[in-house]
């Protein structure tokens, strides 16, 4: 069997996708839905890495970045203020999609794969 993970971003929304192919058959399923589960995700940071979202700047309506930090992460305006190199981590393609309403709110920043830390063992 077969299995293949893809996330894509469709605007604001994030889109996960799974496919099951029996070798034995050649018989597949795909599924789609707005989130991915805990082995599709685990697939896809494992061969994509983990990345995160780094705001630069909050523009020049700063309220309107900070109230969306709180509507979607739930960060008080202390906190977010003090995380703006690292809002939230996940897939490339969530934190575009998450950067993404940032930006449209005044936001400047990027998203940035996050090196492993982790050494041969």
């Amino acid at each position: 069997m077969i299995v293949r993970h893809t996330v894509a971003r469709h605007g604001d929304e994030v889109r996960w996708s799974t496919a099951v192919r029996c070798l034995a058959c050649d018989h597949e399923v795909e599924t789609d839905s707005n989130a991915g589960d805990s082995a599709a995700r685990a697939a896809v940071l494992a061969a994509n890495g983990a990345w995160i979202v780094r705001l630069t700047g909050l523009g020049p309506r700063p309220i309107r970045v900070l109230r969306t930090l709180r509507d979607l992460l739930g960060l008080s305006p202390v906190v977010a203020r003090g995380r703006l190199d690292n809002l939230a981590h996940g897939t490339r393609v969530e934190m575009e999609a998450l950067l993404a309403r940032f930006v449209r709110e005044g936001a400047e920043g990027t998203c940035v794969r996050v090196e492993s830390t982790a050494g041969p063992r």
